[in-house]
Formats: structure tokens, sequence, C-alpha cells
């Protein structure tokens, strides 16, 4: 049965989401900079330290503009399903937030499967 989530329920997961995004985030643009770093020394081309540290800068600085734009569109794309709160009917979002049984339609990040 779908229920509807507390407001700080949803907060919360909408933080976490993107928490666990950046810090994956992060991790991916300090590898790439590692790697990066080492294939350099690999070919022979050794970077001065403040070289690299302006490579790894921009590096997480392209990745998390990116991981905020993809969350966003999760975010959306989430928002097209809804569920009526009162028969756990399931339909994508035409702008008709009633259902025949006369329950709301809410979106889907909003509610939980107990």
């Amino acid at each position: 049965m779908w229920i509807r989530k507390l407001p700080i329920e949803v907060s919360v997961e909408r933080r976490t989401k993107l928490l666990w995004a950046t810090c994956l985030d992060v991790l991916l643009g300090t590898s790439l900079w590692y790697a990066l770093v080492r294939l350099s020394m690999f070919f022979g081309v050794p970077l001065r330290n403040s070289v690299s540290g302006y490579v790894g800068c921009g590096v997480i600085a392209v990745l998390l503009p990116a991981t905020w734009y993809a969350n966003s569109q999760a975010r959306r794309k989430g928002n097209r399903t809804m569920i009526c709160s009162r028969c756990n009917v399931l339909k994508a979002a035409d702008g008709e937030p009633n259902c025949n049984c006369g329950g709301r339609y809410l979106a889907l990040p909003e509610m939980k499967w107990i």
C-alpha cells in the first residue's frame, strides 16, 4: 500500500541522494586527477604541483555541476509518475490532480510503499 511521506522524509531523501552523488563525483574527480598525474610521470612529462592542483580542481569543478544537473533531471522524471492516494492507481502526469475514486494523485517521490 502506498502512503504519503512526511515532508522531512522527502527533504532528507533529496539531501542524502545529492550528498552521495557529490561524494562519488569528488572521488571520481580525485581518481582522474591521480591518473593524470601518474600518466604524465609515466610519459616523462612531470607536472609542477601548482599545475596538477589546478587540473584536479578543474576536473572536480566540471563534475560537480554535472552531478547537480543529472540529479535535477532524475527528480523531474520521477515527478512524471503519479499515484492515487486512495486507490493506489498509477498514471503519467497529465495535469489532472483528481482520481475517479475521489482520491488525489501525488508524485511518486512523495509516496512510499509499506
